[in-house]
Parts: C-alpha cells; structure tokens; sequence
C-alpha cells in the first residue's frame, strides 16, 4: 500500500509539472526569457502542498494555480538573502536564490541555543553548551541527515578549545566579545565591522525599506530597495489617463505651463518655460504600482531629459471637481531618484518638483497638447496605429490625398482617452478607430481658414485646413454686443438691493431674475475672504493660449496678469457667492465693467485650493454658465491655484 501512494504521488507531481509548461527550465535566466514564466527563489507549491520547480508561470488556456513563498520574478533575477550558516548574518545570495531580508533574518538565528544530534533517533536535540559537539540547529541537522562516513573512535579525542568568538559594534565601530553561542572570529569580525550611520532593512509587510536604529546592521536604501520594492506593471495607475495641463507648485517652482500626456502605453511631458522659447519633452512609457494608495506611476524615459532612466511619480486626485475639469496634484522625481515619499515634503525636496494639473470632464473642454514638432507627431502616431491616417498629420493636402482619411482643423480624439493628429479616419469599409473631432472635419478640401485677432478684432488667415470659414470668423470677431436674449433680464441696483428690469438692448451686468436676486440681496464691497491672496493659472476655454497666468486679490480689488505682466485692475463688488462685478481702473477698458462668475474646489490634501473663473464681456453681463463661455469668444475661462498652507507660498507677479 505504501509503495502504491509514493507511485501514485509521484504520477500526481509529473502531471502537474507537466501542465505547467515553464518547469523544464531550471536556470532563471532561461526561465524569465520564456513567455509567461517568472522565477521563484524557492520551489513553488502546487495544489496539494506539492512542491514544483523554481520556473512557473501561465499557460495559454489558464495555469495552474502555485504559490511562490520566496521572490517571484518575470522580468530579472532578483537577488535575495540567504543565511550564513556559520556567522548566522543574512547575505545576499545568487541572482534568483534567496528570500527577503526579512524572512531570512526571522530564519537566520540561533538564540544562543545549541544542539547535538541523537544518532538513535536522527533528531536534533537541545543540550547545554558544555556538552562537547555541540553546535547550531543547522550544523546539527546537517550532520544528523548526512552523518559521516568515518566510523568514530572508541576513545575519541578531547574536543578543542572552544574559540573565541566576537560582534561588531556598530555605533563604535569595535569589535567586543561576543556572548556564548553568537558571534564570530576576530578576524571575520574585523573584516565587516565599521561605523553606520544610516542603514536599511525590508518591511516586508509594507514592502518598503525603513531606516534601522543607529548602530544596527542593514544595508544601503539602494541594496534594500533592489529587492524590497513591489515590482511595478505595465500602464498607469486607473484613471489618471488623459491630457493635463498645469503648473509647477513647489518651492523655487518654474513659471509656465506644463502639458501632460498618459494613456496605456506612453506618457509625454511638455514644459513650455515662461519667459524663454525652448521647450522640454520627454517620452516614455508607463508603469505603476499595483494598489498604491498614492497612485505611484513610473515612467521609463526613451526620449529627452532623462532618456534610459526611470522618474518616479505619486499623486493623488481626491478633491472636488470643477465645472469643467478634475483636478491631479502630482510629485515627480528627478531622473534616476528614489519615489517621493509624499506631496508634502516632495514640496521642498531638491530632487523633485510637485504639479497641479487639471484635466477636461466634458466636450466643453478640449485640451491638446502643443508640441508642434515633427517628433511630438511620430509620437502621436504610435498612439493611434490603428488608425493608418494618422500618420499623414502634418498636411491636410497629403492627408486627402489617402483613401478613407479626413482632415480636422484640431487633433482628434480616440475612444481610449488618446489624443491624435489631425488626419484621421477610417481603416477600410468596415473598420475604424472611433475618434472625436472637436472642431471642423472635411474629407473634401482644405479651406483658407480664418482666426479672429482680438486685439486687433480682424480675421487673419491660417493653415489650410485650419481656423473657421471667413464668414463665420467676421461675425464673431467684433465688439458689438449679442443680439437681445429672448428673457427679459435685469440688473441688480447696489444701493438699493433691488432687481431692475433691462429696458435697454443691452445693461452692464444683465442677468435672468431669479439670479439678479439671488446675488443682489447682499452685495459686497470686494471680493469674498477666500479669493484673498495670490492665484496662478491657465486659460480653459477652446482656443486657449499656452502660458501662465496670475491673479492677485485685495480686499478691495483684484488684477489680472499674464506671464507676469498686469493687464488691468479693477474694484471688486460681490453678488452672492459666486458672482463678482469688476470696474476697470487700468488698462484699455478702464471705466467699463465686466462681469464673471467663479467656482471653488477643494484638493483633496489641503496644499492649495482651486477656481474656475469665467469672464463676460466687456460692457455685458456674465456669462450664462461655464459651458458658454468655453465656447464663446471672446469670454474667458480659467482655472486658478492658491496656495492653502506652508509649505505652498506663491510669490507676487
């Protein structure tokens, strides 16, 4: 019978490592080259409790289900920690051997007891450490399971002198006589022992290295995070994929606008440096940390600053949403620097810099990003390969000129989230990569477009292809004032806190009565408390124009900014909680008034707080909701950061 249950076991353990199509290979290297294997340091465990092979993995159809309780690795050997039988200190072992540093030194130690092995019953027994031949559990079991082959003496020799064993002291660098049973040589000793100051060891709950004690023994942060790290996989963490755009917020932080790319495969990063023309990109492709609570990504660099090193990123998106856009507060490491460990103290860390980005919610918004260079399109291609006209994006002519593609005056969109170039269409028949064209799509010609130049309020040409037609410019680009709406609309007298009614074809600060008297019934000089302070921003609205730009306000007034330079100030007066009526004092509409609208947002951290701030036209009321003014020039819309707490501080214009 017993002679049946080892055959049948040893049919069961063939069967099963069968299935498992990577245990034939018996080196790591071999194993992680094959498809959907990884390496364990130990020989896994099947269903069972039978023990397998150091390779397993995934079949096509499935896999069969193992447990690897060391290190398991598809893409590296990994080296782990192995104990030192004699020294009883945890070394690191051979690429794809060994355990974490923690789970070796939970094994690695013999407690001051020893042992001596009872040949009758080839069991390790505890015996006092003056019985001659004694040794560690380890030493013992080895001579008890491999007793040697020398038959002994009948009158065997005195034992030896027992020696001297010593430990290091690490806070002198000494090595001092060690207690009975621990330690080791003089000589082993002195070869390792020296001062520390900051040493680590692996959490291997945590999976983090944490800082031992002063004169406790590790290893360097580099060493500990080699084999202590969760390994990160492919993509970014969920739903950080989009199109971002924001700025820098740290300390001693850069002025300008940052643009941010991330879909499943490749994230790009444009800095547009305010004040200089050279703009930074850098490529690479995503990976995250699986269930980090701080949504750690790392980007692999394979093209500008930084190329064939890692950055390492956390953020974190708990806030509240604006009208338009979803905000991200996001540290980034230097290339080659460790992951920073928080927002907070990435804010003032020389290594790493720390965004507020914000990101479109709805059609409304439609944020691309502005390489403009013939490098940033091959990118963009990569990201829409399925889609074989994106390839022809440089020209709306030579996209045209190929079967099933057409022309969209802005890059298209793909269902993925993935932003594309400005060719797009269809595959054959039958086949297409669904996109988005936000602005104007043709398959028939390319058209001299036309831009409105609000400075100068004439129509310019632009790029074939590009802009609106003549007639559609002409009519938007001008002063005069909207036809009359449909509703009666009123003004709100501040003196009196009354809604009058608008009589006229158009009244400064016009608004439906319901909202005239929701905002009129407290009117306030100057601009609510929490707007109080320095804000720094981007334009939102479609169209926008790349760059920073500030507002600053007092308790009485509020200036507007771009790239540091003030375009106007103007007194506040605030209708309700999100209304606010601006008289021009500077600038070229000084004594006019113009009318916004504003709506807060929290971080979710508390560094700083948010707004989304939509301007009117000059003379006119304010705009009818956020949509409008995205898409109704030449209204204005913003998103605007403000510092909370140290260490955020923004400096004046």
């Amino acid at each position: 019978m017993k002679q049946f249950i080892i055959v049948a076991a040893a049919l069961l353990l063939g069967v099963v490592l069968a299935a498992d199509h990577c245990s034939p290979y018996l080196t790591c290297t071999d194993c992680i080259s094959q498809p959907l294997c990884g390496w364990c340091s130990e020989d896994v465990v099947y269903p069972g409790n039978i023990s397998g092979a150091q390779c397993a993995g995934f079949n096509s159809n499935g896999s069969t289900p193992f447990a690897c309780n060391g290190i398991y690795s598809t893409e590296q050997c990994v080296q782990g920690y192995v104990c030192n039988k004699t020294t009883f200190t945890c070394e690191l072992g051979e690429p794809g051997q060994g355990g974490t540093q923690a789970q070796c030194e939970a094994d690695c130690i013999n407690n001051g007891d020893v042992y001596l092995c009872n040949e009758t019953t080839s069991q390790c027994e505890k015996v006092s450490n003056l019985q001659p031949n004694n040794g560690s559990y380890a030493v013992c079991m080895a001579a008890c399971t491999h007793p040697s082959s020398h038959p002994s003496s009948s009158s065997p020799a005195p034992p030896p002198t027992p020696q001297a064993l010593y430990a290091c002291n690490y806070t002198s660098g000494q090595c001092v006589s060690s207690t009975a049973g621990k330690g080791e040589s003089l000589s082993a000793c002195e070869q390792n022992c020296q001062k520390t100051n900051v040493s680590y060891m692996c959490n291997s709950f945590l999976q983090k290295c944490v800082e031992l004690p002063p004169g406790v023994k590790g290893e360097t942060l580099a060493e500990c995070e080699n084999v202590c790290q969760v390994k990160p996989v492919p993509g970014p963490p969920s739903g950080v994929s989009g199109v971002y755009r924001g700025l820098q917020i740290s300390n001693n932080y850069a002025t300008g606008e940052f643009d941010l790319f991330i879909n499943e495969t490749i994230v790009i990063f444009i800095g547009h440096i305010q004040g200089g023309s050279i703009i930074s990109t850098m490529i690479g492709t995503p990976l995250h940390i699986p269930n980090s609570n701080d949504l750690e990504m790392w980007i692999d660099v394979t093209s500008g600053p930084g190329a064939g090193q890692t950055v390492k990123t956390i953020s974190d998106a708990s806030g509240s949403n604006g009208p338009e856009t979803s905000f991200l507060t996001m540290a980034m490491s230097s290339p080659g620097a460790a992951v920073p460990t928080s927002l907070f103290s990435a804010m003032t860390a020389p290594e790493q810099v720390v965004f507020a980005f914000s990101k479109c919610l709805d059609v409304n918004c439609n944020f691309t990003m502005r390489g403009g260079s013939s490098v940033f399109r091959k990118v963009l291609t990569r990201l829409s390969d399925s889609d074989h006209c994106s390839q022809f994006g440089d020209s709306c002519t030579d996209c045209l000129s190929h079967e099933y593609c057409g022309w969209c005056s802005v890059d298209v969109v793909y269902k993925d989230g993935s932003q594309g170039t400005q060719c797009a269409g269809f595959n054959g028949l039958n086949s297409s990569n669904a996109f988005v064209c936000a602005g104007r799509y043709s398959t028939l010609s390319c058209d001299v477009g036309y831009i409105c130049n609000y400075t100068s309020l004439q129509c310019q040409q632009t790029t074939p292809g590009n802009g609106m037609p003549q007639a559609e410019c002409e009519a938007l680009c001008h002063a005069t004032p909207p036809p009359t709406p449909a509703q009666d609309m009123y003004t709100c007298n501040t003196t009196t806190k009354q809604c009058i009614k608008c009589n006229l074809t158009h009244c400064p600060g016009e608004m439906p009565l319901g909202q005239c008297e929701a905002a009129c019934t407290n009117p306030k000089p100057g601009p609510h408390g929490n707007l109080i302070g320095v804000w720094r921003g981007i334009r939102i609205q479609n169209g926008y124009k790349v760059g920073e730009v500030e507002a600053v306000f007092t308790n009485t007034t509020a200036s507007f900014y771009t790239a540091k330079v003030l375009q106007f100030t103007a007194n506040v007066t605030s209708l309700g909680a999100d209304l606010m009526i601006l008289d021009v004092l500077t600038g070229t509409y000084q004594g006019w008034k113009l009318s916004a609208i504003y709506q807060e947002s929290s971080e979710g951290l508390g560094l700083y707080g948010a707004i989304t701030f939509a301007k009117g036209i000059y003379g006119q009321g304010p705009p009818s909701s956020y949509a409008q003014a995205m898409y109704t020039p030449p209204m204005e819309e913003y998103v605007y950061y403000k510092c909370n707490e140290s260490p955020c501080s923004f400096a004046q214009p």
